[in-house]
């Protein structure tokens, strides 16, 4: 899946596969989602 995150979504507790266009970046859970969305959603 891929994602332009302009506000934070929950994908729930489990693992996923995401790749955040604003960063380039692919994120496998929650945790590294919050990091990323910390400095792109205001």
């Amino acid at each position: 899946m891929t994602i332009n995150l302009c506000h934070l979504m929950d994908f729930g507790d489990g693992a996923f596969e995401v790749k955040v266009l604003n960063t380039e970046q692919v994120v496998h859970n929650m945790d590294e989602l919050l990091l990323i969305a910390g400095m792109i959603v205001r």
